[in-house]
């Protein structure tokens, strides 16, 4: 891990910071200056039986010259696959860690693992059982303010390409990580890596989520969990930034190279 000193734009003297094997994933807890990194186990099926080098997570204190600290995952349930998975070879997948302020507990996409989403509470490392299916990569959001958070799961299909469950954004009681409601978003099989398919506006209490495959945005009220509005929009968007002094939403379109500004008013 880098850390870049914004007042000189160079690496800070003590920021150049041991940290998991495979780093896939960053996040950060700007209340109490912590920085995350997730990282996957590398596997070697060539061997019998397979090795494995773990993932994990490394816990860096911004506080005390980046000193770090190793979060293990050999309690975590691994996925049952052909050639079997190694025990303590759950990580963290691509996809961004996600803080949410009201707890700080920290939230992000599992790999190698039997559930798609865990929660790292402290130095504990536990699946969330009430979520299934596959995340939205960089699909996970959260609004302290109501101690909630978002999980985006892709659209399913049958083998004739009938819709089987739509994308759904699950909103999590951020007490107990039960859920409290799902909202359906469409047909969306929105699954790619470094894209930006939710944003979460804090301020005004808006989930913004992208509905790639039907070319929307739609907008979700965080107090009350009810859709506000489906969006219409030129192209097939992947990527979404909110601008909350202004009330702008951000979306952009790669299939047309095309940017749409949203008025967060009207």
């Amino acid at each position: 891990l880098s850390v870049i000193d914004p007042q000189t734009n160079a690496v800070d003297p003590n920021g150049i910071v041991p940290s998991v094997n495979r780093p896939a994933a960053i996040g950060v807890d700007e209340a109490t200056n912590r920085i995350y990194v997730g990282g996957v186990a590398t596997i070697n099926n060539a061997q019998s039986p397979s090795t494995f080098m773990p993932g994990g997570i490394t816990v860096v204190d911004g506080n005390n010259n980046f000193a770090t600290t190793q979060i293990s995952f050999a309690g975590v349930p691994v996925a049952t696959t052909v050639p079997a998975t190694p025990a303590g070879a759950a990580g963290v997948a691509n996809g961004g860690m996600v803080v949410n302020p009201a707890t700080g507990r920290v939230y992000f996409r599992l790999a190698n693992a039997n559930a798609p989403l865990a929660v790292l509470n402290g130095t504990t490392v536990s699946t969330v059982p009430a979520i299934t299916g596959t995340i939205a990569t960089y699909g996970i959001g959260a609004l302290g303010a109501a101690n909630r958070v978002y999980v985006l799961t892709t659209a399913i299909f049958d083998s004739q390409g009938n819709l089987v469950t739509p994308a759904r954004l699950h909103v999590l009681d951020g007490s107990n990580d039960t859920v409290i409601t799902s909202v359906d978003i469409g047909d969306t099989t929105f699954n790619q890596p470094a894209l930006q398919p939710i944003a979460v506006d804090a301020t005004h209490q808006r989930v913004y989520v992208l509905n790639h495959d039907e070319g929307k945005l739609v907008v979700v009220d965080g107090a009350t969990n009810a859709k506000l509005a489906d969006i219409q929009l030129l192209s097939e968007p992947t990527t979404i930034a909110v601008n909350e002094t202004s009330n702008r939403i951000y979306v952009y379109a790669g299939e047309d190279n095309s940017l749409s500004i949203v008025d967060g008013v009207t």
